[in-house]
């Protein structure tokens, strides 16, 4: 049954084992969702809409959606940093093969629970999810953001074998988001 609630796919299967890890004491977990069949995950540069339809969006609805659920029931949810995103976004404009290409200028990251103020959306696109109308957020910041609900300084300095220092991060926690 809990399964079943949370996917009976990668991902799903996923989600549910990160939170039994973190149930163990593991104080770190990263689920890669790139296993697909219509595409290679969200690298959709064809078939971008048959796979967000019938594969994509549907295993992030239900697998989040069951890892919060689970994470809240038990009890774990305030402690417990969810952060959903990938390293760009895609591109506004469809290709010739129906697909979305890389795209750095605009892309989205969820984050919810441990330190994370619930229901808020920061920032703004332009009316083509091509750029950044308001707040723009670079991704350093929300490194910052993750690094500072985890309880590490975002000034933290890391030092190399001959002890030069650099810092952990150059962005700056996102305060709007924050709890």
């Amino acid at each position: 049954e809990m399964r079943d609630r949370y996917g009976r796919n990668r991902f799903g299967q996923a989600c549910l084992l990160a939170r039994q890890l973190t149930e163990a004491g593991v104080p770190f977990v990263s689920i890669h969702f790139n296993e697909m069949t219509i595409c290679d995950g969200w690298d959709t540069h064809s078939k971008n809409f048959e796979a967000l339809q019938t594969e994509l969006l549907p295993y992030v609805d239900q697998g989040l959606s069951a890892l919060i659920d689970d994470l809240t029931e038990r009890g774990r949810f305030d402690e417990t940093l969810v952060a959903c995103y990938g390293e760009f976004g895609r591109t506004p404009k469809i290709n010739a093969n129906a697909g979305r290409d890389h795209w750095g200028d605009c892309s989205t990251t969820f984050l919810a629970g441990g330190g994370i103020r619930g229901g808020v959306v920061y920032g703004e696109s332009d009316r083509h999810a091509a750029y950044p109308k308001a707040d723009a957020v670079n991704p350093v910041d929300v490194q910052a953001t993750i690094y500072h609900c985890l309880g590490i300084s975002p000034e933290t300095m890391l030092f190399d074998q001959v002890r030069r220092p650099s810092p952990i991060t150059l962005g700056q926690p996102i305060q709007a988001v924050l709890a």
